[in-house]
């Protein structure tokens, strides 16, 4: 065997060694590993969910976002092999310290939900949920944001329009007056309460708090229609049209439109009567005294006479009120004097004319 062979076969033997000895190191290996582990999988964290939350409340287990801003691993620089070692390939050498992401929370610092925002969203389903009319659901996501923001004025107010959709007006109203005290100038929860005070038959803080409502709101176009209905139950003719027309002026939804028209047009149509709208003692006076209401047309002359029952026509107490003003309403005070030396009559006859109208009745003086 010639020289020239001995070389082959030598290099042949070199060159095997190598290769068995060319794959990764364990350190290498486990360098790697230690890479892997500390990379941040994008595939395994999923970000806070932003859709409004359920009648569930969410776990106290918070959700974590994924950190935007981790650093990447720095690569491994390569590490020349030696020149007099022949190789078939360069075969890199990791870094010893792989650096840890300084970015990434630890789970001591998870971030707290905001509760705000958490509240917020309650809030939001509450008003879906009234507005489909699931009552019970609405409720339960308005108590869920009111926990959360025990200022929320407006979600007391709906929560409170919840329970009145249920007829459960005492905590309606206890969920309005709460309104008020956080916001006194709240004009919504006035005409809410105030809607249920009239529903109750509690009508004169009814119509305070309708009175509130277009102090806050001279607009307040409900307020003016509400305050219309309950003078128009009253008989009280000259404010029911007032507020009506208001209403009208300011504008009303079709189907509220058609009714206060109807109730207008009712109202007008009894100015012409010749009849009395309203007869009343005044109390605590020491001569007879009355309050009388009427209706009657536009820009004519008007009288109001008071005598005693069946006295002929002893009119000593009579009263001429003129012209009748633009909305057709008579509204007049009369007294009777009485004759000097003479008892006071128990009866008295009142009696109204118009153009065209003269009519009386009689009420006994107390």
């Amino acid at each position: 065997m010639n020289s020239k062979t001995l070389m082959i076969v030598f290099g042949l033997l070199v060159i095997s060694a190598l290769l068995a000895n060319c794959g990764p190191s364990q350190v290498q290996l486990d360098a790697e590993a230690t890479q892997v582990a500390d990379k941040p999988a994008a595939t395994q964290t999923a970000e806070a969910p932003t859709s409004t939350p359920t009648l569930v409340p969410p776990t106290d287990t918070p959700t974590t976002l994924p950190p935007t801003d981790t650093p990447s691993p720095v690569p491994p620089t390569e590490t020349p092999t030696p020149t007099d070692t022949p190789t078939p390939t360069e075969t890199p050498v990791p870094p010893t310290d792989t650096p840890t992401p300084t970015n990434t929370p630890s789970p001591t610092n998870t971030p707290t939900p905001d509760k705000s925002a958490e509240a917020e969203a309650y809030y939001e389903q509450g008003l879906a949920c009234l507005a489909q009319g699931d009552y019970d659901c609405a409720i339960s996501n308005f108590d869920q944001a009111i926990q959360g923001q025990p200022d929320n004025v407006v979600a007391y107010n709906n929560r409170g329009l919840a329970y009145a959709a249920q007829t459960d007006y005492g905590r309606a109203i206890i969920d309005f007056e709460q309104a008020i005290q956080l916001n006194p100038d709240y004009a919504d929860a006035y005409l809410n309460r105030g809607s249920l005070y009239k529903v109750l038959g509690n009508i004169e803080p009814a119509l305070a708090d309708y009175t509130r409502v277009i102090e806050l709101q001279p607009n307040a176009v409900d307020a003016y229609y509400n305050l219309g209905v309950i003078f128009y139950e009253q008989g009280d003719t000259a404010a029911a049209i007032s507020n009506l027309e208001t209403a009208l002026k300011i504008g009303l939804p079709p189907g509220t439109k058609t009714k206060a028209e109807g109730m207008l047009a009712q109202l007008k149509s009894d100015q012409t009567d010749c009849k009395f709208v309203k007869l009343e003692v005044v109390p605590d006076v020491g001569i007879p005294t009355f309050n009388v209401e009427f209706h009657g047309p536009p820009g004519n002359p008007a009288l109001i006479a008071v005598m005693p029952a069946n006295a002929g026509k002893d009119d000593t107490g009579s009263v001429i009120l003129g012209p009748i003003p633009d909305n057709g309403v008579v509204f007049g005070q009369v007294q009777y004097s009485g004759n000097e030396g003479q008892p006071t009559p128990k009866e008295f006859e009142i009696i109204i004319g118009f153009p065209g109208c003269k009519t009386s009745q009689v009420i006994a003086w107390p």
